[in-house]
Order: structure tokens, then C-alpha cells, then sequence
């Protein structure tokens, strides 16, 4: 056999592995995961806010918020500053625990941060360092939970995973929704809000999830869930009403809805999608007036993506 021949088959068999491959990432015009170049009113207020958030932050939790804000508008050079404060703040976690609250000191913490720095990712483009987090995240979730882990930030970091792509949703879809049922038992025990509030964040998540692997099924089904969680005839209103907003306690209550929304958007659920908007307005109203600055700015880009993906 020739040289040409031999190169020749070598081509072939590259593109036929680049055909077959499933990508880690699919970006579609008909579902921008960013806002890049695209102009709304709230835009610069939103970037102040960022900047802000990231300066204030000293803690994974707090680096994540202006993270996700800064990948959501498609801002490389916010995004790739947020990310290594991120990363820099994971670090220190790791290497030196007793410098951070009780509550981040266990594994699940880990996980649903992880979740978080994926999801900024993918919504950047950003591959290398989608392969590096999805590959730490699902180290993480495959390890068995301890008495100082938390069910629901589990739960919270398997939405994130099954999300990302159809890939990630097949892996990890069925353990999620199991989670998250046993979280609503969890709720239906103790009737406490934290533990209220804790599911329907899980099922807000397990929405934008089904929706993003076009599972039509489980998105009606988890629609119904919150439904019959919070006792209420709409999922608007069942969030509107349960999810607070205190001086002492925040639930992002306008972050849910927009969430809400954009899997709404991107499911083609008309219904919802105009359903939830006036809730969502009120509420992020409400965080504003409230000086919940990462709760509004959340729920701005969130919006502005679900309006851009239902048009």
C-alpha cells in the first residue's frame, strides 16, 4: 500500500471519529447559553454588581454568585477573573478547612460548587475546563455521603452535572430524581422550611435539567411535584409564596423563577413561560429594593436568557 492510500485512510477514519463522537458541549444558535452581544437595559448595572460581588467574596459560596453572572453575559474577561477567584477559593478550602464556616466542610459543599464552576463553564465554551470540573464532580458524587455531608447540596451538584448536556443527564438523571424524592420525604416529616426550601431549589434545578435534555416526561412530572409540595394550583405561585426573602435568611426566590423560566424557554412551555413572568418581575422587584444584589442580578440574566431563547 502507498503513502497516499495510507494517509488517504487515516482521514477517513479521523472524520468518521469526529462524526460519531458526541460532543461534550453543543451550542446551538436556537439556545445561546450566554448573552454575548446581545444588549439589555439592565446590562452595566448587572456588571457593577459582579464586580462587586467578586471583590466582596471570600469564600467559594460568595466567589460562585458573580461567577455564574459574569459566564451568563458572556463576558470573557469578567468570566475568566471570577473563575481563577473561584478556583483560588476552592483551593484554600481544601488546603485549610478550620478557616471557613462548619457548613463548607464536607464534601457535598465541594460537589455543589463544582457544580457551579461547571456551569459557568458551559456557558462560556470554556471545554478544557469543562473536562477538568465535569471530571472532579463526578469524582465527587460517586463517593458515598458521611454524617457531615448535607442530601441536599448532593442533590443540588447532581442537577448541576445533568444539566450540562444529554450526556451528563443519562449518567445521572434517575439518582437526582431519586435524591430529590427523598428530600420531599425529608420536607414532609419535618414541615420546616429549611427543609421545604431545600427540595423545591431541587426540583427548580431538576426542571432547567429535564428541560435541557428535552425529557418532556419528567418535566411535567417535577412541574406537578412542586405543585403538590407547596399545596398550590400553579408552580408560580407555589414558588412565589414558599421561597423567602428575610432580613435573617435569603431563598433567592427570584433567581428560582427565572430559572424556572428559562427551562420554560427552552422546553417551548408557553404556558409557564408566561405564567411565571409576572411573579418573577414582583420578585426581582423585591430583591432589588431588598439590596439582594446577588439574587437580582441572577435573576436579570436568567430572564434576559429566557427571553432571548422564547423568542
Amino acid at each position: 500500500m502507498d503513502l497516499k492510500k495510507i494517509v488517504l485512510m487515516l482521514i477517513v477514519l479521523i472524520v468518521q471519529r469526529a462524526v460519531l463522537a458526541e460532543p461534550l458541549i453543543k451550542q446551538t444558535s436556537i439556545h445561546p447559553k450566554n448573552l454575548n452581544g446581545i444588549s439589555f437595559k439592565a446590562r452595566k448595572e448587572v456588571e457593577t454588581i459582579a464586580d462587586n460581588l467578586s471583590v466582596s467574596a471570600h469564600d467559594p459560596y460568595a466567589a460562585s454568585l458573580p461567577l455564574i453572572v459574569s459566564a451568563e453575559l458572556g463576558d470573557k474577561k469578567r468570566y475568566k477573573l471570577m473563575r481563577d477567584h473561584m478556583l483560588v477559593e476552592l483551593n484554600a478550602l481544601q488546603k485549610k478547612p478550620t478557616d471557613f464556616p462548619q457548613w463548607m466542610r464536607n464534601e457535598s459543599f465541594k460537589g455543589w460548587m463544582l457544580g457551579r464552576v461547571l456551569l459557568a463553564a458551559d456557558a462560556m465554551t470554556n471545554t478544557a475546563m469543562v473536562m477538568q470540573i465535569r471530571c472532579k464532580l463526578l469524582h465527587v458524587l460517586e463517593e458515598p455521603l458521611t454524617k457531615d455531608d448535607s442530601l441536599a447540596f448532593h442533590t443540588w451538584a447532581e442537577a448541576y452535572f445533568t444539566a450540562m448536556d444529554k450526556k451528563n443527564y443519562r449518567m445521572y438523571q434517575e439518582k437526582m430524581r431519586h435524591d430529590t424524592m427523598t428530600l420531599s420525604d425529608e420536607y414532609k416529616a419535618k414541615r420546616t422550611h429549611e427543609a421545604l426550601s431545600n427540595v423545591l431549589w431541587a426540583c427548580v434545578m431538576d426542571l432547567y435539567a429535564a428541560a435541557n435534555a428535552e425529557d418532556r416526561q419528567n418535566y411535567e412530572l417535577i412541574k406537578q411535584e412542586i405543585r403538590s409540595l407547596t399545596g398550590t394550583e400553579s408552580v408560580s405561585e407555589g414558588l412565589e409564596k414558599n421561597l423567602l426573602r428575610t432580613a435573617d435568611s435569603n431563598d433567592y426566590p427570584a433567581w428560582a423563577m427565572a430559572r424556572v423560566r428559562l427551562a420554560a424557554a427552552v422546553m417551548h412551555d408557553a404556558d409557564l413561560y408566561s405564567e411565571i413572568e409576572g411573579a418573577l418581575t414582583s420578585s426581582t422587584e423585591g430583591a432589588k429594593k431588598a439590596d439582594a444584589k446577588a439574587e437580582y442580578a441572577l435573576a436579570i440574566v436568567d430572564n434576559q436568557l429566557a427571553m432571548v431563547q422564547g423568542n
